[in-house]
């Protein structure tokens, strides 16, 4: 097996994954199609005399929170495409490639496709409702998609929770690597993290009163400390970011010594 990155190696086994996922892809991706357009129809359908305003602002919630779980999961998506073919496993741990060109692969083909067409469904999703509104002369109808652009982008540009998906998406691949069900290792993972998140709330804050002690009793102190706790705990979470793509690679790399359930 050879450990080098070779470009026209990794080129072509971008073209297998491709070929690999496209029956796959194209059902992804009129799932990922219907689902927003069935839903911004539905909205136009409602009676005109309900509140368009706030018709248009869930939609633009439904179409913001559709992108952002992408992201958010995006780590999950490397061997979904397989669950259908129990030998596309095999075909690529057998490709003459070295371990780190067929993850880098295998991640990017799988998360690039997701998120682009996820932002096409959204957008199409968007034109056909605008048309349907046009269409039954429905009072307010408009174009939402530069207010869930501006949304998205807003939320994915600061740095909590930037950091926070970047955790998020790194433990999703985490999963899909450590899971061998890879129809539902996206479940199993969100299991995890629910528990993580249950964990954490109810640790963390009665730990930061005892660390804080009297100082929390002045303003300016807690102010220091909460800037200071802030910065630190975002540094921890993308180290721990940083933990979890190395560790799936470990963990993929190990693939042809799988156990029955996990691999380890």
């Amino acid at each position: 097996m050879t450990k080098t990155f070779n470009f026209q190696r990794f080129g072509r086994l971008v073209k297998w994954s491709l070929a690999n996922d496209s029956a796959y892809n194209r059902k992804q991706a009129l799932i990922l199609l219907v689902v927003p357009s069935l839903y911004g129809i539905f909205v136009n359908l409602l009676p005109d005399g309900h509140d368009s305003g706030s018709d248009i602002k869930m939609m633009t919630a439904v179409f913001v929170a559709m992108l952002l779980t992408t992201v958010a999961t995006g780590g999950c998506y490397m061997f979904t495409s397989f669950k259908d073919r129990k030998d596309a496993m095999r075909e690529l741990i057998m490709l003459p490639a070295s371990n780190l060109e067929k993850f880098v692969v295998r991640y990017l083909t799988s998360f690039l496709f997701m998120a682009l067409a996820s932002l096409v469904s959204v957008a199409v999703a968007d034109v056909l409702q605008y048309a349907v509104g046009l269409l039954l002369h429905r009072t307010g109808a408009e174009f939402v998609m530069p207010r869930v652009m501006e949304i998205t982008m807003s939320a994915l540009t600061t740095p909590a929770v930037i950091t926070l998906f970047f955790w998020s998406h790194t433990f999703f691949m985490l999963g899909a690597n450590f899971f061998r069900n890879v129809k539902y290792s996206w479940v199993l993972t969100a299991f995890v993290i629910l528990i993580i998140v249950i964990a954490v709330t109810a640790i963390v804050p009665h730990t930061l009163l005892q660390l804080a002690g009297d100082t929390m009793r002045q303003r300016e102190s807690v102010v220091q400390v909460s800037d200071t706790l802030a910065a630190l705990t975002l540094t921890a979470v993308a180290m721990l970011s940083v933990g979890n793509v190395r560790l799936a690679y470990h963990l993929f790399c190990r693939r042809q010594l799988i156990g029955k359930y996990f691999n380890y």
